[in-house]
C-alpha cells in the first residue's frame, strides 16, 4: 500500500502516531470476536502523515486481552528507521 501510495500518487509518508490502550468491547465488537460485552480488550491506533502534514491512513484495531503480542523494532542511532 505505501508503495502504491508513493509510486501511483506522489504521497510520501512522513510520520505517524501510534497509541496502545486499554479499553471495553462494546456489543458489535464483542459479537466479531466471538467474545462478551464489557470484556478487557486492548485498542490499537495510528493516524499517518504525508511530508505536508496531511493525513493519509487512520488505523483503529480491537483485540481480545489474551490473544495477543506486542512487539516493536526500535531503530539507534547507527541504523535510523525507515
Amino acid at each position: 500500500m505505501y508503495t502504491a501510495l508513493a509510486e501511483v500518487y506522489g504521497v510520501r509518508l512522513s510520520d505517524a502516531e501510534e497509541g496502545v490502550e486499554t479499553t471495553l468491547a462494546n456489543p458489535c465488537e464483542a459479537e466479531l470476536l466471538s467474545t462478551v460485552a464489557c470484556l478487557p480488550m486492548t485498542q490499537l491506533s495510528r493516524r499517518s502523515h504525508d511530508t505536508d502534514g496531511r493525513p493519509v491512513e487512520w488505523i483503529g484495531s480491537v483485540h481480545h486481552g489474551s490473544r495477543h503480542k506486542f512487539a516493536a523494532t526500535l531503530p539507534t542511532a547507527d541504523r535510523p528507521s525507515g
